[in-house]
């Protein structure tokens, strides 16, 4: 599978990107934090798959994403997989799906297959859930983008026991940006160093 990994291809995108065929209901999306962050803490990124048919197919059998930033905004910390409520919707037999997170200069790949079967995806999985969650950290102030620069779905076919045609599942595709702020302390006391630039100067004076 082709990848796009040239950081002039983040800055042409906008923050709801949509990729392939329009897909209905069924939406791929990352979602950055609601608020700015201070440099050098850490952050949660979640990318959630919505629409798809609960008790039916089509369910998620795998995927493959690429997910973009900016690496003088932001950094990946760490790469954890699964929904923290309904558990990993790729893994509902605790076989333990093969996962995993390659991390890249200005990217991160997440790849995850599923080792059930057909009617197990397609009767238990979840319609709505998270495929995984990226943790950051800010490293320097300014906006990056969170955008899936490629996107694969494919159905339960394509899990380890599928024994169905394959197909892939196209996904409205939706990115977010996160904003790095100066840290709270250097703030103020850069506010204080400013309150007594007068006080220094009438005794000086």
């Amino acid at each position: 599978m082709r990848r796009v990994t040239l950081w002039c291809v983040l800055a042409g995108l906008a923050v709801g990107v949509g990729a392939g065929p329009a897909a209905g209901d069924i939406t791929l999306a990352v979602r950055g934090p609601d608020d700015p962050v201070a440099i050098d803490s850490f952050f949660d990124v979640f990318i959630e798959i919505d629409g798809l048919l609960e008790g039916s197919e089509p369910s998620l059998g795998t995927f493959d994403l690429l997910l973009g930033f900016d690496p003088s905004v932001v950094a990946v910390a760490n790469v954890t997989f699964g929904d923290p409520d309904f558990g990993d919707q790729l893994d509902l037999l605790g076989f333990g799906s093969p996962a995993y997170g390659i991390i890249g200069a200005d990217n991160v790949n997440l790849v995850e297959v599923s080792l059930d079967d057909v009617w197990t995806l397609n009767t238990l999985q979840k319609a709505d859930f998270q495929l995984a969650t990226v943790s950051f950290q800010a490293l320097g102030m300014g906006t990056s983008p969170l955008v899936l620069l490629d996107t694969w779905l494919g159905d339960a076919g394509y899990a380890f026991g599928g024994e169905d045609a394959q197909e892939l599942i196209p996904a409205d595709v939706l990115g977010a940006e996160v904003t790095v702020i100066p840290a709270p302390a250097a703030v103020v006391l850069a506010g204080l160093g400013l309150g007594l630039v007068p006080g220094l100067r009438r005794r000086l004076g």
